[in-house]
């Protein structure tokens, strides 16, 4: 993980992916567990309100 921080925080990186139009928001592990937890409450919370339907 160390590694794909180091990458992320790379400025010829940054430039290359803004450069692609492409947003970076780099997260470690534990602020990634975060986010997908407030996520998937966010999205359970749509599904139930409205789900899909064939």
């Amino acid at each position: 993980m160390q590694a794909l921080g180091k990458v992320a925080a790379n400025p010829e990186f940054q430039a290359q992916m803004k450069q692609q139009f492409t947003e970076m928001d780099y997260l470690d592990g534990p602020q990634w567990q975060e986010r997908l937890k407030q996520d998937d409450g966010r999205l359970r919370q749509i599904w139930a309100s409205t789900p899909w339907v064939e």
